[in-house]
């Protein structure tokens, strides 16, 4: 239904608790995540868009374009300034939220299916891919990363994900 749902849990009742939908999306949304400090929420969709969503009021404050396939990973930088996606069109986008400005890192030669950035890491980020590869995008500067490729796989790495520490 193009919508992304949010249930609370209620301690009293012990049980989960409708608490809103946010609406916007054109087409499936494939991907949800939560800022940090659970003010805000990413979105990623089939219709190749990014929103960020105020989870106090349910506005959609931010529409992100410029994949140009669906979205199939979202995930906000430590200090919530950031927001990495990745996609279909086989890049990573990272998304500096207030000054409205995008970076594309290429490298890889199919889907990127997961992303994350790494705690404690000055930005770095961690990608996952449909051409078998993990690839690491160290931060360099303010504007340059650099890519590293960890582990090349005979098939799809679908999911990753980072421990709080950064450490895995």
């Amino acid at each position: 239904d193009n919508t992304v749902k949010i249930w609370q849990w209620n301690h009293q009742t012990n049980q989960y608790e409708y608490f809103r939908t946010f609406y916007g999306h054109t087409g499936r949304v494939r991907a949800v995540v939560f800022s940090n400090d659970g003010k805000l929420i990413a979105s990623g969709s089939v219709d190749k868009t990014v929103r960020v969503w105020n989870v106090e009021t349910g506005k959609c404050q931010k529409i992100l374009q410029g994949h140009t396939a669906q979205v199939n990973s979202v995930s906000f930088s430590e200090d919530n300034q950031f927001i990495v996606s990745c996609s279909g069109d086989c890049t990573v986008k990272i998304w500096e939220i207030r000054a409205n400005k995008c970076q594309t890192l290429a490298g890889n030669t199919s889907w990127v299916l997961s992303v994350a950035y790494i705690p404690h890491s000055n930005y770095s980020i961690v990608s996952a891919s449909d051409d078998g590869t993990l690839r690491l995008w160290q931060r360099v500067n303010l504007q340059d990363y650099q890519e590293q490729i960890l582990l090349e796989n005979s098939t799809s790495i679908w999911s990753i994900a980072c421990s709080i520490d950064g450490k895995l």
